[in-house]
């Protein structure tokens, strides 16, 4: 569940990277300020030079206040991704409780109604994350051939690139999805994940590694 919840950080990290570029354009705009203010006491200071100073003074304000409407904007834009990020960490909070208190309940379903299948807690999260409710029967009906008759379920094959050590299966369901499983200790099932063609690469990674 914790591998799902890591696919809202690039968004997260992105807009971290542009507050940053704000603030770093703003520290420009604030150090262009102080160099206007700067020319414009050298200007005063040259009393000789009265009538250019009139001119340059006239159009030293007008860059001020230009640099002034950039920096107010640029902090308004600040203020406002800050407030995007805090409603973004608030709603992925917010979907990883409900999620949490789903998966719970889905746990404790598959338990009562599949005494023969050990269902692994990635399986439960994969299953809740289908989304689609028709997804969610499909695989649910595949894993309960699975339960009631294993001999009849629609095995595809033994997974292959996985170590020696590993005898783990696949079991189709909704056309392309894939859930995957291996004998347990108690002459049931195991349950390790569902997944599909688009995830194969990593859901045969997540396999390799288990004991």
């Amino acid at each position: 569940m914790s591998d799902r919840l890591r696919e809202v950080e690039p968004a997260e990290s992105g807009s971290a990277q542009e507050i940053r570029a704000l603030e770093r354009e703003r520290a420009d705009l604030r150090g262009k300020l102080r160099e206007l203010a700067e020319r414009e006491r050298d200007l005063r200071d040259s009393a000789s030079r009265a009538d250019e100073l009139d001119e340059e003074r006239q159009a030293l304000e007008d860059l001020l206040e230009e640099a002034l409407e950039d920096v107010t904007t640029k902090e308004s834009e600040i203020s406002s991704l800050r407030d995007r990020l805090k409603s973004e960490s608030k709603k992925t909070s917010s979907s990883s409780k409900g999620r949490s208190r789903e998966a719970d309940r889905v746990a404790k379903r598959l338990r009562t109604l599949y005494k023969n299948l050990e269902v692994d807690e990635r399986a439960v999260a994969d299953l809740v994350a289908l989304g689609d409710e028709s997804q969610k029967l499909r695989a649910e009906e595949a894993m309960k051939r699975l339960d009631d008759d294993p001999e009849s379920a629609a095995v595809r094959r033994k997974v292959g690139g996985l170590p020696p050590n590993l005898s783990i299966f696949e079991l189709g369901f909704a056309g392309k999805g894939r859930i995957y499983y291996q004998r347990n200790e108690k002459g049931g099932y195991r349950v390790l994940l569902l997944g599909g063609k688009a995830t194969q690469k990593a859901d045969l990674e997540y396999l390799s590694r288990l004991r």
